[in-house]
């Protein structure tokens, strides 16, 4: 430790650091001159675009409200109370902004400095920590502590306090993890079906006896992934059961009660790859390497060949794949038949004079068919082309039969929603599309694969750290535990830090030697505190996900030394371990050595005691299970019988013809709908339902043709009607001017309004019935509804009688003293007086309107009326 001072404190000279400052100030303030310059010419382009970011929104709302009074008293006085969530992840700027915009004593946080995981979004966990503390102390607001949890279990809960109470204090993680800081038991639904436990399970793959027993290469996460996944197998086949506390019972685990956190996704696709062999169903995130994925791959050599069909590898994979069938047997005897320069013309000279007539059958298929492709590409689209290859050779349904078809479909269809996005945003050039695909390739483009499944399924998760914050599972397995903390952030060429400021080394251009300045060295150690104050942040929040059973797996290079060196630890009497023992680049370190003095770790793994002064701190610390593995766990293969099929041959066969000839019972209500409206049911009774809703065509009128139809004209009246006050007198004056207050209002249009005929209006208001809703107790003017009606009603010929939804608009509806009056209004035509064909064609529409008004005024007579405005008259219904 005193070399490792020594070399970064005081390698030089007081004299020599000054110089090292004194000289990079240029570069210093060259480096700030470019950025500003940058973030003028990046507002510029902002500005053209008129675009903002989220950064932009932060600081104009800060700029605003701090320079101008007028917006700040405003806000001020327009919010009574400011409630602040995840208060731990607040940054300066959004302090600032809370603080303009409060009067002091209306701010409310709810927070928990523990679980302060975005330091690399700028959140500033210190804010947090100083109110903490001020507001303790009683200083400048009340500390209200929410330390209850009602989401674990007692066993989970006193496990992750005898972990951090060890580990984290204020000087070093920015948290003293004290008696208010600690996790306090809430939820006692849990008390009332006890279950046995262990509860925290600790899985170490000890990596030299896995090593010895392993005949191949094993990656350590696919070992891990491997006892995951025999461990998550063993808990389904067993019926685990947890407590369901929306229930309020115990019941069997299901895949969904389970989740696998990880610090980050790279391991994902190898849990993905490792759970497909146990049958297990995994939810991962994204998964990469699409273009590595088999039927993505065989459709790419296919497009490959029709651009250019003298490149081997993928005219080859195309001939071996199942949509030609050609084995590696014939593959080689079509090489040694041939002496062309490459694999297209060998096929060719094949087909002419090669010996086995199936195989020259085959080739001479293939060929056609890539003659017909290639001749196709020329005068269609990519995508089109993409669609005959998919089902001219029902390639895409073929992989929907191979393990994870669903999956395989899925990225199909992906790539011709690619393919038509590169068509819309570029060309119709296969070549260029090939070009464009090799470029991913070339760069390791991680293209994701299609995902197909929703998180409402039955899955196990795979998720980040991060990711899980704010969730919660029965079950929760962290692995990889042993991976190093990425200490990137200190490596970096420049350094910076809110408080401290910039620094980089200092370069001696004479001697072309590169120094390290006294600020670097201190602002690399705060980087480094903070994310380690960080990483253990973390892991709090990763086994705080847990409800009911934690397992903590990672891997130990050398178990037995590893053991040897937390022995010393198990006599240490402090609760808050050494600093030194605290400062571990990876999880696992931290994990070990604050269970260095758990009673069953001592006694299993180190063979000692545990202080007895440490454990007095301690009411109860839960059961620890411990596995250590020494053996990699492998998939045993379940042998089928297959005398057993022969027995009960008869038996399949009646069941499979039972189900591949099902006959749904009630095929009649899938061809009609449950839901209709008046218009759907009117139009319905001269159209057949398929007509009506699958043919419905729409062709706009020839320019010279008056755009005015009917409908336009009572759409125009209806609007009028709807906004008339039934309590007033019009004139012709009055009505005027409401039309015209409408029409500024954009209720009606200019056009709309000059279809209105005043007078026509003005006698439906002189009517007899129009004075008597003027006495109305109440008025409905288009007053929707929604009610049941028999399916005979609306469909005569339907067998089953159901009950069917039904949406309207009543035009008007008035409640009088004794009885009820529904009026709709028409603008229909009427022709040679022909009364009864109107009254039969809106018969079934008052019907229903009569139906449900009836539902709602029982006690009320319901005389219902249409008025045609083309005679001014009602007819009674």
């Amino acid at each position: 430790m005193f070399d490792s001072l020594k070399e970064d404190y005081f390698s030089f000279s007081m004299q020599s650091q000054i110089k090292f400052l004194r000289e990079n100030k240029p570069l210093v303030e060259a480096l700030f001159y470019v950025l500003n310059c940058f973030d003028e010419r990046f507002k510029q382009i902002k500005r053209s675009k008129g675009v903002v970011d989220f950064a932009d929104l932060e600081e104009l709302a800060l700029k605003i409200i701090t320079e101008h009074e007028d917006a700040r008293e405003y806000y001020r006085k327009h919010f009574k109370e400011i409630l602040i969530d995840e208060y731990q992840d607040t940054n300066s700027m959004q302090e600032e902004i809370v603080k303009a915009i409060s009067v002091g004593n209306n701010v409310f946080m709810v927070g928990d400095v523990k679980q302060s995981i975005y330091r690399f979004r700028n959140a500033e966990p210190e804010i947090f920590q100083a109110k903490y503390s001020d507001y303790r102390k009683g200083k400048n607001g009340k500390l209200i502590n929410l330390n209850e949890n009602f989401r674990s279990r007692k066993e989970v809960l006193d496990f992750v306090n005898f972990i951090f109470c060890q580990l984290m204090d204020l000087e070093t993680f920015e948290i003293e993890y004290d008696e208010m800081a600690k996790l306090v038991f809430g939820q006692n639904d849990y008390l009332t079906e006890p279950l046995e436990g262990p509860f925290i399970h600790l899985n170490i793959i000890n990596k030299v006896s896995v090593k010895e027993s392993l005949e191949g290469e094993y990656e350590k996460a696919e070992i891990e992934a491997k006892h995951v996944a025999e461990t998550i197998r063993k808990l389904i086949d067993n019926n685990t059961q947890v407590y369901d506390l929306k229930r309020k019972e115990l019941r069997p685990i299901r895949y969904s009660d389970i989740v696998i956190l990880a610090r980050t996704k790279n391991n994902q696709e190898v849990f993905h790859e490792v759970f497909k062999e146990y049958n297990i169903p995994l939810l991962t995130p994204e998964l990469t390497g699409y273009f590595n994925s088999i039927e993505v791959l065989t459709v790419l050599s296919i497009l490959n060949i029709i651009d250019n069909p003298l490149q081997d590898i993928p005219l080859v994979a195309t001939l071996r794949s199942p949509i030609f069938n050609i084995n590696e047997k014939d593959l080689i005897e079509i090489k040694v038949n041939s002496t062309a320069d490459n694999y297209y013309l060998m096929v060719k000279d094949y087909v002419e004079k090669g010996p086995d007539d199936e195989l020259r059958n085959k080739l001479k298929y293939f060929l056609d068919t890539l003659h017909a492709w290639r001749e196709f590409a020329l005068t269609n689209s990519l995508t089109d082309l993409l669609f005959k290859i998919y089902h001219e050779t029902n390639y895409y349904e073929f992989v929907s039969g191979l393990i994870a078809g669903k999956q395989r479909q899925a990225n199909l269809d992906l790539l011709y929603e690619r393919a038509k996005l590169y068509e819309e945003l570029s060309s119709n050039n296969l070549f260029k599309f090939i070009q464009l695909v090799r470029f991913f390739e070339e760069v390791e483009a991680h293209l994701t694969q299609a995902r197909t499944l929703s998180d409402n399924e039955d899955m196990v998760r795979f998720m980040t750290m991060h990711k899980a914050k704010g969730l919660e599972f029965p079950v929760v397995f962290i692995v990889d535990l042993s991976r190093r903390y990425n200490l990137a952030d200190e490596k970096k060429t420049i350094l910076w830090d809110r408080h401290l400021g910039l620094a980089f080394s200092y370069l001696d251009m004479d001697y072309r030697v590169q120094y390290k300045t006294l600020l670097q060295n201190l602002m690399k150690e705060e980087i480094r505190r903070k994310q380690l104050a960080e990483e253990l942040r973390l892991l709090y929040v990763a086994m705080t996900r847990a409800k009911e059973h934690l397992y903590l797996v990672g891997t130990s290079s050398d178990w037995e030394k590893q053991t040897t060196d937390l022995i010393g630890l198990s006599s240490f009497d402090d609760v808050l371990l050494p600093k030194s023992e605290r400062l571990s680049f990876c999880l696992l370190d931290l994990i070990l050595v604050a269970l260095a003095r758990h009673p069953e770790f001592c006694s299993h793994e180190l063979n000692s005691t545990p202080s007895s002064a440490f454990l007095k701190h301690f009411n109860y610390i839960p059961s620890l299970d411990i596995n250590i593995v020494d053996n990699p766990p492998e998939v045993e293969e379940v042998l089928i019988d297959e005398s057993t099929f022969a027995d009960d041959y008869k038996k399949y066969m009646r069941d499979f013809a039972r189900r591949l000839n099902f006959q749904y019972p009630h095929l009649e209500k899938t061809k009609h709908f449950a839901k209709q409206t008046i218009a759907d049911i009117k139009r319905a009774q001269t159209l057949s339902e398929y007509q009506y809703h699958h043919e419905k065509i729409s062709l706009l009128k020839p320019k010279f043709i008056d755009n005015f139809d009917p409908t336009s004209r009572g759409t125009a009246y209806h609007l009028l009607m709807q906004h008339l006050d039934y309590h007033k007198e019009y004139t012709e004056a009055t009505l005027t001017d409401l039309i015209d207050n409408l029409v500024n209002q954009e209720i009606l249009t200019e056009e709309q309004a000059k279809l209105i005929d005043k007078a026509k209006i003005l006698k439906f208001l002189a009517t007899p019935i129009a004075q008597e809703i003027k006495q109305a107790k109440k008025l409905y003017q288009e007053m929707p509804f929604t009610t049941l009606v028999s399916s005979k009603f609306v469909y005569p010929n339907m067998q089953d009688d159901v009950d069917i939804l039904v949406q309207g608009v009543v035009d008007l509806f008035a409640v009088l003293e004794d009885y009820c009056v529904l009026l709709d209004f028409k603008t229909d035509k009427v022709i040679n007086n022909d009364i009864n064909r109107i009254k039969q064609e809106y018969q079934i529409q008052i019907n229903v309107y009569k139906d449900a008004m009836t539902r709602m005024y029982q006690q009320k007579e319901i005389r219902t009326y249409l008025y045609l405005f083309d005679i001014d008259n009602y007819i009674e219904m």
